[in-house]
C-alpha cells in the first residue's frame, strides 16, 4: 500500500481548518489541524508531516517564527 504523505495544518480559524483539512482528505493526503502552536519541536516531532501549511497571524508564535523553529529543528 502506498504511504500517503502527511500535512499538518495550523490554522486559527476553525472554519478554514476545517475545509483545508477536508479538502486534503478528499485528495488523499494525511492531515492534521490545529488552531495554534506553542512548542513547535514537539508537534513535528509527533505528527512528522511532510508539509507545513501556516497562518501568519496566529495566537501564541505567528507564522514566521513557526517556519524558523521548523528549519532550526531540521
Amino acid at each position: 500500500m502506498k504511504r500517503r504523505n502527511k500535512i499538518l495544518v495550523i490554522e486559527d480559524d476553525e472554519g478554514i481548518l476545517f475545509v483545508l483539512t477536508a479538502l486534503l482528505e478528499l485528495y488523499e493526503y494525511d492531515s492534521v489541524g490545529i488552531p495554534f502552536v506553542d512548542d513547535v519541536k514537539s508537534i513535528i516531532k509527533i505528527h512528522q508531516p511532510d508539509l507545513v501549511i501556516t497562518d501568519y497571524v496566529l495566537p501564541g508564535m505567528n507564522g514566521r517564527l513557526i517556519c524558523k523553529a521548523i528549519k532550526i529543528t531540521q
